[in-house]
Formats: C-alpha cells, sequence, structure tokens
C-alpha cells in the first residue's frame, strides 16, 4: 500500500505556472525594446528631412529615406503583432493550466472564507488576469521602461527640452501612484459586495419556487439592493477619483508637448535647436509620455489583475489536494471514522463531536437521528466532500481527503439529499458525464430499477436534461441519480434519504436494488427517517446533537432502544396516577 504524495499546490503551483512562460515574457520584452527603437523612425525622419533634404533638395536623398522609414515601419508592425501573440499565448495558456484546478477546487469547496461565498470566483479571477495578459493593457508596461532612453535623447537635442520633458515624465508617474492610493480601498470593496451579491442570486434562481411561495422577494430584493448600491458607491467613488487622474494625465501631457513645442521654436529662433531638431523633438517627447499615460489608464486593469493574482494564490493554497498512487492499490472497502469533529466555516459550536465507527468490507449501516444531528454533514464527510476538522475518515487505512480525486471516484457511490442533474443526456448523467460503454450506463440503471422509466422517455437514454433535472420527476431525478451512485460497480455507497420523493412502487424497487447491493458486497452507508429501509442493514448508528448515541448490530441497538423507551414509559407514570 503506497502513501499518498503531496502534489505542488497553492502559491508556488501559480508561481512555477508563471515560470514556465518566463521565456515567452522575455521574448515579449525583446520585441517591445526593438519595437521601441524602431519607433524613433518617425523622428529621425524627420530630423533628416529639414535638415537634410530640404537643405539639399536631393530626391534621391528623399526616396531612399522614405523607403527606409516605410520598412522600418513594417518591421515594428510585425514585431507589435508578434509581441500581441505571444501574450496572447501566454494567457491562454495560464488559464488551460490553472483553469481545471480552480474548476475543481470551486466545486470540491476549498475556498476560504476570505475569499467570499462565490465559489466561481476564482474562475472569475483567473479571467481577469487572462484579459490583462492578452488584452493591450500589458504592453503599456512593456514600453514604460524605454521612456528614459527617449527622455535621454532628449536631452542630447537640448537640455533645456529634455528637462521639460523628465519633469512632465515625473508629475506622469505621480498621478499614477496617486490614483493606485486613492481607488484601491474604494475597489476592493466594491468587488467583494459583487460576489457576494452574484452569490446571492445564484441562491436566489435556485430557490425561486420557495421564494414566490412564501413571498420573501420583497425583503430579498431590498437586501440586494442595499449591497448593490453599497457597492455601486465604491465604485462610483472610485470612478471618480479615477477619471479626475486620467483627465490629470491627459492634460498634463498636451501641456507638455505645446511646452516642448513652444520652447523648441524659441531655441530655434535662438539658433540654438534647428528646424528638423525641434519637430523631432515633438515627435519623441510624445513618444516618451505616451506610454507613461496609457500605463496609468491601464492602472485599473493592473490593480485588478494583481489582486486577482493574489486571490488566486490564496484559493490555491488553500485546496489542500493530494493525490495517492492508486495503481497499485487494491481497495476492499473497509471504512474507519476516527474521533471525527467538524465545525463549519463561520461558526463556533461543532456539528459532529468526535463520532467513530467502523465497518468491514460488504458491511451496512443506516444512520438515525433528528433533523439537525448532523447526519448530511457525516455523508459529506465520509465520500471526501468535506474535510474533518479533527479526526479522520479513512478508506482502507488512507484518509479519504488524500485520494486523487478521480481514484475517488472510481470506488465511491453517492446519493445526496437533494439531487441535481446536469445539462446533457440521460446516459451522460448516470455515466457521471464521462465517455463509457452504454452497457455500463444500463447495468447501473437496472440495478437501480430505473430502465424501464428510462426506456419510456422520449428518446430513451439520449432524452437530454435541462438543468436540474428539468422535464423529470422528484422521483424519477433520484432514480437517475441512484443510477449513478451505483455506476461502475463502487465499492462504497452513501445514499442520504434515498426513498425522500419515491412513491410507493418506486420504493419496492428501492428494496431490491438494497438486496441486489448486498449481494454484490457493497459497503453501504444509508440515512433515513424510515423503519421499513432497515431490515436491509447489518447495523445501525444513532446520532444526537453531533454525538453518537448507539452504534452496533441492528438487533442490539434496536432492543436498547426498545428498552429504553419503556423505561421513559414507565417513568412517566407517577405513582398513584390514574391509569385509564
Amino acid at each position: 500500500m503506497s502513501k499518498p504524495k503531496p502534489v505542488k499546490k497553492g502559491a508556488a503551483f501559480l508561481r512555477q505556472a508563471l515560470r514556465r512562460c518566463r521565456q515567452a515574457l522575455t521574448a515579449a520584452i525583446v520585441f517591445s525594446f526593438v519595437i521601441n527603437l524602431l519607433m524613433l523612425t518617425a523622428s529621425l525622419y524627420s530630423l533628416q528631412l529639414f535638415d537634410r533634404v530640404l537643405t539639399s533638395r536631393s530626391i534621391d536623398t528623399l526616396l531612399y529615406l522614405s523607403l527606409l522609414a516605410l520598412i522600418a515601419f513594417g518591421i515594428q508592425c510585425l514585431l507589435d503583432l508578434t509581441r500581441s501573440q505571444v501574450m496572447t499565448a501566454i494567457g491562454t495558456w495560464i488559464d488551460e493550466r490553472l483553469g481545471p484546478s480552480l474548476y475543481a477546487g470551486g466545486v470540491a469547496g476549498h475556498a476560504p472564507v476570505a475569499l467570499g461565498p462565490a465559489a466561481t470566483q476564482p474562475l472569475r479571477d483567473l479571467g481577469q488576469l487572462r484579459n490583462f495578459l492578452v488584452g493591450p493593457h500589458l504592453s503599456s508596461f512593456f514600453d514604460a521602461p524605454w521612456a528614459p532612453v527617449l527622455l535621454l535623447l532628449l536631452f542630447f537635442l537640448h537640455t533645456l527640452i529634455g528637462a521639460i520633458a523628465l519633469v512632465g515624465a515625473i508629475v506622469l508617474l505621480g498621478l499614477a501612484f496617486l490614483n493606485e492610493y486613492w481607488t484601491k480601498v474604494a475597489n476592493e470593496r466594491a468587488a467583494a459586495l459583487t460576489a457576494e451579491s452574484i452569490y446571492d442570486s445564484d441562491v436566489a434562481v435556485r430557490n425561486a419556487d420557495a421564494i414566490r411561495a412564501m413571498g420573501m422577494m420583497p425583503a430579498l430584493a431590498e437586501r440586494w439592493n442595499a449591497r448593490n448600491a453599497l457597492a455601486i458607491g465604491y465604485v462610483r467613488h472610485a470612478a471618480l477619483r479615477g477619471n479626475v487622474i486620467t483627465s490629470l494625465s491627459r492634460t498634463t501631457r498636451q501641456v507638455l508637448q505645446a511646452a516642448v513645442l513652444g520652447v523648441g521654436a524659441w531655441l530655434t529662433l535662438k539658433n540654438e535647436l534647428t528646424s528638423g531638431a525641434l519637430i523631432a523633438s515633438t515627435i519623441l517627447v510624445s513618444r516618451a509620455l505616451a506610454p507613461v499615460e496609457m500605463a496609468i489608464a491601464a492602472s485599473r486593469q493592473a490593480i485588478a489583475a494583481r489582486q486577482s493574482y493574489r486571490r488566486i494564490g490564496t484559493f490555491l493554497e488553500a485546496s489542500e489536494v493530494r493525490g495517492a498512487d492508486a495503481t497499485v492499490m487494491e481497495p476492499k472497502g473497509r471504512i474507519a471514522v476516527d474521533n471525527v469533529i467538524y465545525v463549519h466555516p463561520g461558526q463556533r459550536e461543532p456539528t459532529l463531536r468526535g463520532v467513530s465507527f467502523a465497518l468491514e468490507p460488504g458491511e451496512s449501516v443506516a444512520i438515525l437521528g433528528p433533523s439537525g444531528s448532523g447526519k448530511t454533514t457525516l455523508m459529506r464527510l465520509l465520500v471526501g466532500a468535506l474535510k474533518p476538522s479533527a479526526g479522520a475518515v479513512r478508506f482502507d487505512g488512507i484518509d479519504m481527503t488524500a485520494w486523487d480525486g478521480n481514484a475517488r471516484g472510481s470506488f465511491v457511490g453517492y446519493l445526496p439529499q437533494t439531487v441535481e442533474l446536469f445539462r446533457g443526456t440521460v446516459e451522460e448523467n448516470i455515466a457521471r458525464m464521462r465517455t463509457t460503454v452504454p452497457a455500463m450506463v444500463v447495468r447501473a440503471a437496472e440495478m437501480a430499477r430505473a430502465h424501464d422509466f428510462i426506456h419510456s422517455l422520449p428518446r430513451g437514454y439520449q432524452t437530454p436534461i435541462g438543468d436540474g433535472g428539468l422535464g423529470l420527476s422528484g422521483g424519477q431525478t433520484q432514480r437517475i441519480g441512484l443510477a449513478r451512485a451505483l455506476f461502475a460497480k463502487p465499492l462504497f455507497v452513501v445514499l442520504d434519504e434515498p426513498n425522500a420523493h419515491l412513491d410507493q412502487q418506486a420504493e419496492m424497487a428501492l428494496h431490491e436494488t438494497l438486496r441486489e447491493m448486498k449481494e454484490k458486497g457493497m459497503t453501504a452507508v444509508i440515512v433515513t427517517h424510515r423503519q421499513n429501509l432497515l431490515e436491509f442493514v447489518d447495523k445501525l448508528l444513532i446520532l444526537r446533537e453531533g454525538q453518537v448515541a448507539a452504534f452496533g448490530p441492528r438487533r442490539d441497538v434496536l432492543a436498547r432502544l426498545a428498552a429504553q423507551s419503556g423505561v421513559q414509559r414507565m417513568q412517566a407514570v407517577k405513582p398513584g396516577a390514574p391509569h385509564g
């Protein structure tokens, strides 16, 4: 039996993905260097045109200079396009690399409380990061470091013009830092409130029937409006400040261009600057300040991308994903729950308190207990959907959460209390959305006693199903969910209220399914409120207030409960009271 091997995770996994893009990023930086050199073409062309061609009146020189300028512009265009393609490849590769982990982690519920309630937030963050990488915003940050080179060339043309441009660049950089400082907190709060609003909307859509039936819409709408209004307030606040900075930076750049042009004209009149150098300096200062101004305009996207990067790292760090080498494992089906304690996030009191029991391969247990005793939470722990706050749930001696998800799915069948089907066909839902042999799907449906009703559907197993099993009754949905749980003959099956939506005929079919599961040696855990399912299990576990009140062979536990009930009835009768 091999030990679980930890997989690289967290921020380290994210950094590793970015390191693998190092060569592509280096190429983009090199392209940026050449592109910015070629951006000097217009300035050099103007300088030669006014200082050489117009004085020499040489048409040949004009033609050669124009041809060289066109070639330089063409190369610049090709390099700019190549750089954009490189950044698109980096953004899409990172999406392909991180997307599956973020999707799986979100579905598994690994998101920490700090990320907010929306399980899809990591995927939104990945989209934000990808869009920043593939969009035009990052290019401005690549070009900005070359602004000092252009400023240095302005000093070569004339010290005064270089000084004016340098002061302008410093002012623009100051505005950029002021923009981040002014808008950071407001943008973060707006993003958090928006995530909460999206989560509330998702919950409302999923519970629309209950909301309409109980007249909850006005109250929910009022709460949503209040939160959304607060988010809009933060957005408006940040946008106002950001717009002020953007307007100031744009005006500053125009003033600087005009100042360079005016000072250059004055220097030309004093014969300290040629007319060609005047035009070249005007173009150079525009090129030197443009990346800085574009970087200011792109700072919002950069800030949002940086926040998304941090949240993705935090999310991956919280996703404690481990894998076991399942290829050398031969699962038997033994389940051991060892002193499990579970506290739901945001709560202080534990839902489960020191729960312990064990099942040998092929044994079955029914879990009974009042509502709120922790039965459903225990079910989720048993299948690895939750990780205990303390203690462990082990399958064949290995922590259930330490198994690789695919390996665990090959031997676990789970019917949750609320069954939801995915968009696809009946066959795809039973096959757990995998490509498989149709005969395996039919066998699972036959074992769940669902084959006959599926065969009567308009297109049989190829009947399309909408979100949440649209078009199917609750009982039909539950029976397809049971077939999904039994697909590929799992060794360990967990059924949470399997007869909750079944009529009498369907419940009799469920009894046949439970007998067949017993014959096939499946280890089974069943939560039920109905006594008629107890005859199909070997053991009983009674949960009260998150603790094991009784556990053992079915007959022993039932006898113990009957005895306790008799004692309680006797104690309820006071001496001398009429027995009527």
